[in-house]
């Protein structure tokens, strides 16, 4: 997602413009309004400023959401953030709100911010599933074992919020176990370090938390 794909659409419509956005599932993908100078990119990480030197009226059409090509999704579900140049962020807007329930303005600077979020909400944790299916295959058992794990531990995301639903050696600051673990990982030193600074992570969390 660090650029904007060098095609870009002409549309005859807004209407139009929309449905190809969605259609060609490029989370990075610049695209035009066919009847004018109008040009707004989707990416998240991306400020509008680099399309204001070369455009009067731009913005920014920011779908956040996970894209695989063989997965589709339900874009009314999927949170909108708009940002643009004069009037054209209520453009955007009804644009989003023709497809989403929920849409946001945004500046890039926050916009920043929630891309950054989402790294860790679902690249990061993405990657801890892949490292668990690793640890998983070394005792010949599929990640499918972890499902409930993961759609239990998801639920109480929504019900009772990531700090209050923390469970683990970490939370418990139960040392012996953690360093049991990282002596299973002895083996690869870089899975040892991140379990360990995830784990005191975790700790000082609670701290923080407790202390507030």
């Amino acid at each position: 997602e660090g650029h904007i794909a060098v095609h870009v659409l002409k549309l005859l419509s807004l209407a139009g413009l929309i449905r190809q956005l969605l259609l060609s599932k490029e989370p990075s993908l610049a695209v035009r309004d066919g009847n004018a100078d109008d040009v707004a990119h989707t990416a998240g990480s991306l400020d509008m400023g680099m399309l204001k030197e070369h455009f009067c009226n731009c913005g920014v059409l920011y779908p956040m959401q996970t894209f695989s090509k063989a997965k589709a999704l339900d874009y009314s579900q999927i949170p909108f953030f708009v940002e643009a140049t004069g009037e054209g962020v209520l453009t955007l807007e009804n644009l989003a709100q023709s497809v989403s329930d929920t849409v946001y303005r945004l500046s890039s600077e926050q916009r920043r911010y929630l891309h950054l979020a989402s790294v860790f909400a679902c690249n990061f944790t993405n990657h801890l599933f892949a490292v668990s299916e690793e640890v998983l295959g070394n005792i010949g058992l599929p990640l499918s074992v972890m499902h409930p794990l993961i759609a239990e531990t998801i639920d109480k995301v929504y019900t009772i919020g990531p700090v209050r639903g923390q469970t683990g050696p970490a939370v418990r600051e139960d040392c012996n176990i953690m360093n049991a673990q990282m002596q299973l990982l002895s083996s690869n030193a870089e899975l040892q370090e991140m379990y360990k600074l995830i784990s005191q992570n975790i700790i000082n969390y609670k701290h923080k938390n407790t202390n507030d």
